[in-house]
């Protein structure tokens, strides 16, 4: 019988191997060849490609004709941190698409909360920008969450509709 064995980890083994929680025998076994695969966080450029072709994906299993994705979407799509890597964006995906109801994907069609905090933003960034990335990606959301009426989006957020006018302004939000 010919065997072949295909493993995958995402620790490092070699480092595991020399602290002694992980047999050597068995490193030297499965480590025949050996690809290194980076993370998703690491292949930024990828996010787009990737989330077009689940978007093809999804369509066809679930029947929707989704032609692509807000500018914003993709926005946080690119800076979001991935701790799942590619299989937590084919699943963001997927709910995106049976969500959908239009022709693009937007903000309302993603988890709330997404994008999950991450320190490299708040790491790389002082507090004023920080504060101030944090508005526009909330106030964006209550806009295209409310097809950009104002009016609604300020409702929702609990501001007065001249506060979240003056805040656009501020933060240079123009549809």
């Amino acid at each position: 019988m010919d065997v072949r064995v295909i493993a995958a980890t995402n620790q490092d083994l070699e480092k595991m191997v020399a602290e002694k929680q992980f047999r050597l025998d068995l490193f030297y076994r499965l480590n025949v060849v050996s690809l290194r695969l980076p993370p998703l966080r690491e292949k930024r450029e990828d996010i787009p490609l990737l989330a077009k072709h689940f978007l093809s994906v999804f369509n066809e299993k679930h029947g929707k004709n989704c032609s692509g994705f807000s500018d914003e979407v993709i926005k946080l799509l690119e800076q979001a941190p991935w701790p799942g890597n590619v299989r937590q964006l084919e699943n963001l995906i997927e709910r995106a698409v049976v969500l959908c109801d239009g022709d693009l994907i937007t903000v309302k069609e993603l988890p709330p909360g997404f994008p999950e905090p991450s320190d490299t933003v708040t790491n790389t960034m002082g507090y004023r920008e920080a504060v101030q990335d944090f508005e526009r990606k909330l106030i964006l959301r209550a806009l295209e969450s409310h097809e950009w009426v104002q009016a609604k989006a300020a409702k929702a957020l609990g501001l007065n509709r001249s506060t979240l006018h003056e805040m656009m302004k501020r933060l240079g939000i123009k549809r």
